[in-house]
């Protein structure tokens, strides 16, 4: 390929990139605009306020935003632990199993060999 060529195919890339990343801008405008109002409301609607005990933050969200939102809430469930558990086993000993494996790869390589 000569060089005009290559530098025109190059120009008529840049046109094509430029065209399409217009159209994006051009056809996503409105999601953007939507993103952005749904970040303003969801401020308005979510206040984080300090506790006043602990200092830890605390989200409050309204009632129209939790429905909104699908968020449902329900009281917490009791529950209890265990501090210590007995585990009754053996234990043992694998020194003739890793004996019969090292033979068995012997002999495997023995075969290999022949």
């Amino acid at each position: 390929m000569s060089t005009r060529r290559l530098v025109n195919l190059i120009g008529v890339l840049l046109i094509i990139t430029v065209v399409l990343a217009a159209a994006l801008v051009y056809y996503a405008r409105d999601e953007i605009a939507a993103f952005n109002r749904s970040d303003d409301e969801s401020q308005k609607t979510a206040a984080v306020q300090k506790a006043s005990g602990e200092g830890t933050p605390m989200v409050r969200v309204s009632k129209q935003a939790q429905q909104g939102s699908a968020i449902v809430t329900r009281a917490l469930q009791v529950h209890s632990l265990q501090s210590r558990a007995e585990i009754y086993g053996g234990v043992v000993n694998i020194q003739s199993l890793v004996e019969q494996r090292a033979r068995f790869s012997a002999a495997q390589n023995e075969i290999r060999v022949v």
